[in-house]
């Protein structure tokens, strides 16, 4: 895909300047192109290494680093000292970062 993109146009005007297109029209756009058709050479490594599902993944890893998120369970605690008085505690037990 990368070579049509980037390759197509130049090859056009090449192809229609050999039937007879004079060189006047679309010559400006036609040293651009070729001027964009070395960009082909350089993109293409790296186009082919995103390309590869677990290099893509272990890129994705390094870059968009974010620690892991623990899932901290409520501690229920229950006190009962008769049947008139019972209370229920719920809170996340502490976490020391060392």
């Amino acid at each position: 895909m990368i070579y049509f993109v980037f390759l197509l146009p130049p090859m056009t005007y090449n192809t229609a300047y050999a039937i007879a297109l004079p060189w006047d029209g679309g010559s400006d756009y036609f040293w651009a192109t070729q001027y964009l058709g070395y960009y082909t050479v350089l993109l293409t490594p790296f186009v082919c290494v995103l390309s590869l599902p677990e290099f893509r993944e272990k890129c994705k890893a390094l870059f968009l680093f974010r620690p892991r998120r623990t899932i901290i369970p409520l501690v229920t605690i229950t006190n009962n000292r008769n049947d008139a008085q019972a209370w229920t505690l719920r809170a996340a037990p502490r976490q020391f970062n060392s």
